[in-house]
């Protein structure tokens, strides 16, 4: 029986942002070449098909598995549960894939084939999410979701620099001694001094924290579109923040909560619990908070386009108890993505992280039974 045992190569590339659907996995897998003469190698490849179609079927099963070992830890365990049914119908969650180079050694006896599999993440994802209790419930019994992404770039960043302290502690000795001589006329008595000293040196460094200053912006109708939208097809049920605080007159205040965000990467003990209380008195016992912080533009090498990296932090509070409680957290992560100017890169990182970071809020709180 044919099995692997060498793998190698392994390449993870994202698709356009445009679509989100699928994602490209290149790899290696090699294979033994069993038999005599008629079970070798001719023109770099084998000559029995067979040894042929076993490197195709493992390099796929290793490329859904290596596309998985991407996931976060939640997603990962549900992943388990499905392996077998996965890798049984492999085809159902490839696009397509291209044999991108292959070499049998007729000397090692090993065939070796490379390919670039195209991975159907929607249907992966449609199969782990069936496995969550939001999936399986009706629309009455799923609780209610206020999402508060922003974006941020940094508007001012003052770095200071280490404060030195030093310490020198000094001993001084001195000590006198006399001498006496005597001749013909009388004594004479000579004194002198000897001195010495000891230094020791001793001190600290204090290094200060940089001080940042974000410019803070909502996520905009496509983003908010986003991170809705993937929450949707998660089985949650989504409320407008801007509904929240009209109905709490005020109470649940998303510019002062914006403010806090533009020093500080927590919302403040004081707006935070003004806004779980105004959820709570609606019966939203959810409330979904993340920041996306854009980073500078770069030139991409291979392609000559612009590319930004937004990284992502984020928590989701269940707020309908006694105080608020984080039930699930993501990042710090970060995503990249091109565009052909600056403007385009960024909004395409900005929706990518938005999408993966919800993503990943739905992943735990699936594992948790959270709907």
């Amino acid at each position: 029986m044919l099995r692997i045992f060498l793998v190698a190569c392994v390449v993870f590339s994202w698709s356009s942002v445009s679509s989100f659907a699928q994602q490209n996995v290149s790899v290696t897998a090699s294979v033994p070449v069993m038999g005599g003469f008629m079970a070798g190698c001719r023109n770099d490849r084998p000559r029995q098909s067979k040894v042929t179609d076993e490197a195709v079927k493992q390099a796929k099963e290793l490329a859904i598995k290596n596309y998985a070992s991407g996931f976060n830890q939640s997603k990962a365990s549900a992943y388990m549960q499905k392996q077998n049914e996965i890798l049984q119908n492999i085809d159902s969650y490839l696009l397509g894939f291209n044999v991108t180079d292959q070499y049998c050694n007729e000397d090692a006896r090993v065939f070796s084939l490379s390919i670039r599999a195209i991975i159907n993440e929607t249907a992966i994802n449609s199969l782990l999410g069936s496995m969550s209790g939001a999936k399986n419930v009706g629309r009455s019994q799923k609780s209610l979701m206020v999402t508060m992404f922003v974006a941020r770039e940094v508007e001012n960043l003052q770095q200071y620099d280490a404060k030195v302290f030093k310490r020198i502690d000094q001993d001084n000795f001195k000590s006198e001694t006399d001498t006496g001589t005597t001749s013909g006329s009388g004594a004479e008595v000579i004194s002198a001094e000897n001195s010495s000293q000891s230094f020791a040196t001793g001190g600290s460094t204090t290094q200060k924290s940089d001080k940042i200053d974000y410019v803070v912006s909502d996520m905009g109708g496509d983003l908010d579109s986003t991170v809705s939208k993937v929450l949707t097809q998660g089985g949650f049920r989504v409320a407008p923040a801007f509904a929240v605080q009209r109905r709490s007159g005020g109470q649940f205040d998303i510019s002062a909560m914006k403010k806090d965000f533009g020093s500080s990467s927590e919302i403040s003990p004081e707006n935070l619990d003004n806004a779980a209380m105004a959820l709570q008195s609606m019966n939203v016992p959810y409330f979904a908070v993340a920041t996306l912080d854009i980073g500078s533009k770069r030139k991409d090498p291979v392609t000559g386009n612009f590319e930004v990296t937004v990284s992502v932090t984020g928590k989701v509070y269940q707020v309908d108890g006694f105080l608020p409680e984080v039930v699930a957290s993501v990042g710090p992560v970060q995503y990249s993505a091109l565009g052909a100017d600056q403007t385009e890169a960024r909004r395409n990182a900005l929706t990518l992280s938005a999408e993966k970071a919800t993503e990943e809020i739905i992943d735990t709180l699936n594992a948790s039974n959270i709907y």
